[in-house]
């Protein structure tokens, strides 16, 4: 029957109900609450502590202030993330004495390549030293490479998926002793206030 038939029934003549397959009832859900701007404000995670993401760009001397994982609230997606202070940078959108963020989806083929790439960079080795009690202890509460000094230089690159969108790379490189030395004063120059 179809939904112009509803309004030409005959007098006597019961509609037919479609019956419902195991799977539809199933897949019924309770109609949503509306929407509550104040309840979804008071349940929020503040938003004040994020930083904004690498983007295209060469940053001479980047200050690493700390990694984490995060599982993505919901979807159960698992993201490595680390946080920088920017000392040097050609980029306008992230002068020094900012803060940027680095991080990978862990579900993609790449990821574990690009972590490994930075955590060699940051510990000064080459990545075929980087094993899994190198990572345990990178991303432990010491925290070991805080304060480690590193160079980066990162563009642009049409993902394959859906070329409209940018994916952004990240080649990282080591800093000498010398330049490592002076970390403290480098980041008093760009402006970053001493720890408390």
């Amino acid at each position: 029957m179809t939904s112009g038939n509803l309004f030409n029934q005959q007098p006597g003549q019961q509609q037919q109900q479609p019956q419902q397959t195991q799977q539809q009832q199933q897949a019924f859900t309770p109609p949503q609450q509306p929407y509550d701007p104040s309840a979804a404000v008071a349940g929020a995670d503040p938003g004040g502590d994020r930083t904004p993401w690498i983007v295209e760009g060469a940053y001479p001397i980047l200050y690493f202030d700390f990694p984490k994982w995060h599982t993505q609230e919901g979807t159960g997606v698992l993201y490595f993330i680390s946080e920088f202070e920017v000392i040097q940078s050609n980029v306008e959108a992230r002068p020094p004495g900012t803060r940027i963020s680095f991080s990978r989806k862990m579900s993609n083929r790449a990821a574990p390549g690009d972590v490994k790439a930075l955590v060699a960079a940051l510990v000064g080795c080459d990545h075929t030293q980087i094993n899994k009690p190198t990572m345990d202890a990178f991303m432990s509460s010491e925290n070991p490479a805080h304060g480690r000094l590193v160079r980066c230089e990162a563009f642009d690159k049409p993902q394959k998926q859906d070329p409209t969108k940018n994916f952004t790379i990240c080649r990282w490189s080591t800093l000498p002793d010398e330049v490592q030395a002076q970390a403290k004063q480098l980041r008093q120059q760009a402006g970053f206030a001493q720890p408390f």
